[in-house]
């Protein structure tokens, strides 16, 4: 964050503050997540290991990860990719993974050459990245926290979105607006279950190296199948000690912050929408602090005023104002849902407003109504 928004975070911390407060208690590193999950290394004949790092966009410890998990797999190939979906392109110096001495590349839902269709057998193609096909072990890696359609992160998000082919990617999200697809929703979830059910398609045994982080930035790691990744109660009890926040009343005026790696853009910004929504009263303003350096983040219609409620518009009122408090212009917000924030806060905000209240973390806030 930027000096200019550490003086606003001081500012509003004389107003009601919204975070998630859970802590662990006690943490599980990635080194015992391993030892634990031990029976789970490549077996016989696994030859082929591809492990799915996230791109810039999440904060996840990848290289320390990789520095543990690598050392255990030096009898296989392995290779990394680079989950980006649908995401800009990233390259592993912008992860820190650079030095590892693996091959590296990054995932282009675009590139129809590096894609291939692994089953017809539901109601579209299974396309993914030509790696996740002819792997024989994957190992995904990760972060489970609130997702406002998928119901959590990490476990074979991975795999779709992460290294999807572009429409096979457009299946799974057309449904972000159906019942149950939500903050917290696994078992009814529909693209939940469409993550499942499509991955169960790729021949490779499946793992995942996932974890959950509480407030004090204490880390709970848990190895061993995808399949168990929500079911095992250490990520999933886990997850909701850590991360629900009840909605005890709404407010005027919500200034919101969420994970640094999600201020990159607008679009990654525009989530934050979700995990505040529920603090926002009718008619009420919310405030975006997000430095978004690298502008938008996707096309202009993804975050126009006319369609960027899908997936988030059943956790913000009908009628409420959103401003952005960024080093984007009036010029690079014309037509989008949000306006350029140019209100001087100090005349803005009276620290005694007790309609006014700063969510810190949004990123990680599962709203309990």
């Amino acid at each position: 964050m930027s000096s200019g928004h550490e003086m606003w975070e001081r500012r509003l911390s004389m107003v009601d503050r919204i975070e998630p407060v859970g802590a662990l208690g006690c943490s599980v590193g990635i080194g015992e997540a391993l030892r634990n999950g031990s029976t789970y290394f490549p077996k016989a004949g696994e030859r082929r290991v591809l492990i799915l790092v996230p791109d810039n966009t999440r904060d996840v410890p990848c290289r320390e990860a990789l520095e543990h998990l690598l050392p255990e797999l030096e009898d296989v190939g392995v290779e990394i990719l680079i989950a980006a979906g649908s995401h800009e392109s990233c390259t592993p110096k912008d992860l820190g993974l650079d030095g590892l001495g693996v091959k590296i590349r990054c995932h282009n839902a675009f590139d129809e050459d590096d894609l291939v269709t692994v089953s017809n057998e539901i109601n579209r193609p299974v396309v993914v990245n030509r790696l996740i096909a002819t792997a024989d072990l994957i190992i995904c890696i990760g972060i489970v926290k609130p997702h406002h359609f998928a119901g959590y992160s990490g476990g074979l998000k991975g795999i779709l979105p992460g290294a999807a082919g572009m429409d096979f990617i457009k299946g799974n999200h057309a449904m972000r607006d159906a019942p149950h697809c939500e903050f917290g929703s696994i078992a009814h979830n529909p693209i939940r279950n469409d993550i499942e059910r499509c991955t169960s398609y790729i021949p490779a045994r499946k793992l995942c190296l996932n974890f959950v982080r509480d407030k004090e930035g204490e880390t709970h790691w848990w190895f061993g199948l995808a399949s168990e990744v929500y079911q095992h109660w250490n990520l999933g009890d886990a997850a909701r000690i850590c991360y629900n926040t009840p909605v005890l009343r709404r407010y005027k005026k919500v200034y919101v912050k969420g994970d640094a790696c999600e201020s990159s853009n607008l679009y990654q910004t525009t989530r934050w929408i979700a995990h505040a929504g529920p603090w926002l009263k009718e008619q009420g303003t919310m405030i975006l602090l997000s430095d978004c350096k690298k502008g938008i983040g996707c096309p202009y219609a993804f975050l126009a005023a006319d369609g960027f409620r899908s997936g988030i518009g059943r956790y913000i009122p009908d009628q409420c104002t959103f401003k952005l408090k960024s080093t984007l212009t009036v010029k690079d917000l014309t037509g989008l849902y949000c306006e350029p924030y140019l209100e001087d806060l100090d005349l803005d905000l009276d620290v005694d407003d007790p309609d006014a209240c700063f969510i810190n973390n949004a990123s990680y806030l599962l709203p309990i109504r």
